[in-house]
């Protein structure tokens, strides 16, 4: 039995353009996130999404997914219970590497060359020692992960040693021109704040222009750190992928003291540290729990 002709004809003048004029306007928020953002899921509170997080947060931690998180501007942490949340902290703490405060009495210890400092010399040594406390994000499928991106050359250490031991040092990946530090530690006073000035003047040699200390605190103030909203830390990101530094292949480096002191550091000098990104409970998003 044949369509009449009446019906064909209301088709395609009337139903038709009139369902795909309203798919077409049903796309309408998605599109118009899409403009705003670099990442296919848009932003729609500003910054790194909690969508985008639970998005990373569906799939197993690799490597890959690891580099995905930093580009679009967040981090994974792994708790003691297995699962993996990642984080965003806002505002975003960082430091310029051609900007860091030195205080007098560190400035000292740089210059008397107590301490031998080296880069990725022993990484995975570095590795366990930061994740050797009592609480730590750094759980074995961190670890594992890191480890394979030190070996893909995107995760570098510093280490600095005393009489050939090592006694401090930190862990983080170089992506574009930001260095994205991770966590530090230290078995011998002043041993880490010393490789973190160390590494900051290295990261400068190279081209990097912003170290992420994550959370902003009073001890990364003292060093000179920012605060930043989402949205230009991923302006920064974004630059720097378009434009990448590479981290030199020198294992020993002897930078240069800096001449001038920064006044708001002088009078005090920060404290030994290792970087905690549960600090802040309110900027961590949560891994959804799978369904079952």
């Amino acid at each position: 039995m044949s369509t009449p002709a009446s019906l064909t004809n209301l088709w395609s003048t009337r139903i038709r353009p009139f369902l795909g004029n309203a798919k077409y306007r049903a796309g309408g928020p998605l599109r118009w996130a899409q403009t705003k953002s670099v990442w296919p899921i848009g932003k729609f509170h500003g910054g790194p999404t909690e969508a985008i997080a639970r998005l990373h947060a569906l799939y197993p931690l690799t490597p890959a997914r690891i580099l995905a998180g930093y580009a679009q501007g967040i981090f994974a942490t792994g708790e003691q219970d297995g699962r993996i949340e990642w984080h965003c902290p806002n505002p975003r703490a960082v430091i310029r590497t051609d900007e860091v405060h030195v205080s007098k009495r560190l400035k000292g210890y740089l210059r008397n060359q107590r301490f031998e400092i080296r880069f990725n010399n022993e990484f995975d040594s570095v590795l366990q020692s930061c994740a050797n406390r009592d609480k730590t994000w750094i759980t074995d499928e961190i670890i594992h992960n890191f480890a394979e991106l030190h070996r893909m050359q995107f995760a570098h250490s510093v280490e600095a040693y005393r009489q050939g031991q090592l006694v401090g040092g930190g862990y983080g990946i170089a992506l574009g021109t930001v260095f994205f530090l991770e966590s530090m530690f230290c078995t011998e006073n002043h041993a880490s704040k010393v490789a973190f000035v160390r590494l900051a003047e290295k990261l400068s040699a190279d081209g990097f222009t912003t170290i992420d200390c994550q959370f902003m605190t009073e001890h990364w103030r003292r060093f000179g750190a920012k605060p930043v909203s989402p949205e230009e830390f991923q302006q920064t990101i974004a630059f720097g992928l378009g434009n990448p530094a590479v981290f030199s292949e020198a294992k020993d480096y002897s930078g240069q003291i800096p001449d001038a002191v920064s006044p708001a550091t002088s009078a005090k000098e920060p404290t030994d540290f290792a970087i905690s990104p549960v600090t802040n409970a309110s900027a961590q998003i949560s891994t959804p729990q799978p369904v079952v």
